[in-house]
């Protein structure tokens, strides 16, 4: 569920909104449209998912002990369940993506590719769930998801690059790269107050607080980066948000 909330939040939600202008686009036969509205809802997937992704991993703790530890829900099973909780999180960005690649296909009138990929994910996850769950116990059921999914991604972005070379792979990937340093800002600061030396832990004793400052710490960083580094993302997302009000 953790896991799973920022992507029923946004990621689905996003893969939807674009789907009619992706069949529209297809449609119409206007190719360097559609790619462009691919290549878009890919770059405002990664501005979303990567700081998630990034940001669950350091929260873990705090959150699942803020939600669940009280009980029979011990320490024990809060270190257990965060631990889950952050080999899941390592796939959250190929788990946005996925939705914006298979809409894509879709729209193209091409359901079997990402129909024969996911069976092949699905015994690629299998093998791995039956390989990792007597080593790691659930962590490898959670490690093995994500790997799936990342593996997944990649396979259906080389096809994609195919049937749609209309998509500028060079622009795109300058602009994930900014999202990526942007992401990297975040991850540094949030290092930095639960490292050893200066946890935020020794701090503050409450998990609910040191969730708070850690979630208000990681947001108020990523944006200062990301508006230092021009991501476009983060003014769309702004002005989206004012549309709605």
């Amino acid at each position: 569920f953790l896991y799973q909330l920022p992507l029923g939040v946004f990621g689905i939600s996003l893969a939807t909104a674009i789907f009619p202008l992706l069949s529209t686009k297809a449609a119409q036969g206007d190719r360097a449209g559609m790619a462009e509205v691919v290549q878009r809802g890919i770059r405002m997937s990664f501005f979303i998912a990567l700081p998630s992704s990034i940001g669950l991993i350091f929260v873990a703790h705090p959150l699942v002990a803020t939600l669940y530890q009280r009980g029979e829900f011990d320490a024990a099973d809060t270190q257990r369940v965060a631990a889950t909780l952050v080999y899941y999180s390592l796939g959250i960005a190929a788990y946005f993506t996925q939705h914006i690649v298979v809409r894509t296909f879709y729209a193209l009138q091409d359901s079997r590719t990402p129909a024969r990929v996911a069976l092949w994910m699905v015994a690629l996850n299998l093998v791995m769930n039956l390989s990792l769950v007597f080593v790691m116990e659930e962590r490898g059921l959670a490690l093995s998801t994500s790997v799936s999914a990342t593996v997944q991604i990649l396979w259906l972005l080389a096809r994609l690059r195919r049937v749609l070379p209309e998509i500028g792979w060079a622009k795109l990937g300058l602009a994930l790269s900014r999202t990526v340093l942007a992401t990297a800002a975040m991850a540094v600061a949030l290092w930095i107050l639960t490292s050893s030396g200066l946890s935020v832990d020794r701090l503050v004793g409450q998990s609910g607080i040191q969730l708070l400052i850690l979630v208000v710490a990681g947001v108020a960083v990523y944006i200062l980066a990301a508006r230092a580094l021009r991501v476009e993302e983060l003014s769309t997302a702004f002005h989206n948000s004012v549309e709605q009000r």
